[in-house]
């Protein structure tokens, strides 16, 4: 009996300080950026940009997070008749802004797998100009734009080189609501992740 005590106050030195250490290694703030791709339903185009987000982890599993992100496209299409050429050019902008919960898997130190749900808003914009040659025509300029609800339901890994340096992976599935109907898109995201 005195032996068991002896081994239960023991295992209680070692593990405990062990665990509250490991407890303590949870940093408060993880930054990550870099780079995007989303691809649309039925192989439509894809357009690449740019990601940043935030996450204020609450404690070892649950953080709240903070995203925003650019997606950036170009079409170009050209038609002619006899003499007469006609290009249409058009840019397309996607600004996303979300916020929600992330939850993270600490089981191994440096490989901290994600899933995460986040909700908000996507500005679209977009400019085309038809250009006209054969005739005197100057070329005309059109913009359009449109905000709408916006769900991002993912999950990821971060690899870290060291207490405040990785990389992370993800990949989501995010829904569009836009007067009534719903587009899908997949986005695949890679950047670097840094602790604070």
């Amino acid at each position: 009996m005195r032996h068991m005590r002896c081994s239960l106050v023991l295992a209680i030195l070692v593990v405990g300080p062990a665990t509250s250490a490991f407890a303590q290694s949870v940093p408060r703030l993880d930054v990550s950026a870099g780079w995007q791709m989303l691809r649309g339903e039925e192989d439509a185009e894809s357009s690449q940009g740019w990601y940043g987000d935030v996450a204020v982890n609450l404690n070892r599993v649950v953080a709240l997070v903070g995203s925003v992100d650019g997606l950036y496209d170009t079409f170009e299409e050209s038609a002619q008749a006899g003499n007469i050429f006609v290009t249409l050019r058009a840019e397309t902008r996607l600004h996303t802004f979300l916020g929600g919960a992330r939850l993270n898997l600490r089981t191994i130190r440096r490989v901290v797998p994600f899933f995460e749900v986040l909700g908000g808003a996507a500005h679209l914009s977009a400019t085309a100009t038809t250009t006209i040659t054969g005739f005197v025509i100057e070329p005309e300029t059109s913009e359009a734009s449109d905000t709408h609800s916006t769900l991002h339901i993912g999950g990821g890994v971060t690899v870290s080189f060291s207490e405040a340096l990785g990389v992370r992976v993800a990949v989501a599935h995010r829904r569009f609501f836009v007067d009534g109907e719903t587009g899908s898109a997949t986005r695949v995201a890679v950047g670097l992740a840094l602790t604070f």
